[in-house]
């Protein structure tokens, strides 16, 4: 289930070069150039398409390294002399993943490594079978026949 912040939001592509300020926390989505805040647009959005997802049955998410839009951590956001921090988390990626706190999720980038690779499978796949035990009735305890 492909997701794009950017383009859902009506961003377009390609887009205006933009980047996260202001507190690591709780940054602002701003254009470089023009400076235009689009924090409100895309957490609006980011509420609504995390709630849509609840009916996909995810079972696991890979958000796009580095990126203001979609990044899950390490993001730079930029401070008020210019300064960045490589701190920072996106609107999407923190409202999804305080929303889903069960779901394994990964950046791209970090799947070149194949002990994270494997770790990020290996945890969707035992989602997956839990889920289907829980759907059968099973639980730890009584595993049936």
């Amino acid at each position: 289930m492909p997701v794009c912040p950017e383009f859902e939001v009506g961003l377009g592509g390609p887009r205006k070069a933009m980047h996260l300020e202001g507190d690591p926390a709780s940054p602002w989505l701003v254009t470089i150039q023009m400076r235009i805040d689009h924090t409100d647009r895309l957490g609006a959005w980011a509420r609504k398409r995390i709630l849509e997802l609840e009916s996909e049955d995810l079972c696991g998410f890979i958000f796009k390294s580095k990126s203001p839009s979609s990044g899950m951590e390490r993001v730079k956001v930029y401070n008020d002399k210019g300064m960045a921090v490589k701190s920072g988390v996106d609107l999407f990626a923190a409202g999804f993943m305080a929303h889903f706190p069960l779901l394994p999720v990964e950046e791209e980038g970090r799947l070149h490594d194949p002990e994270l690779r494997e770790n990020l499978i290996e945890r969707i796949f035992a989602l997956q079978r839990w889920r289907g035990k829980l759907e059968t009735g099973r639980t730890m305890r009584n595993q049936g026949p």
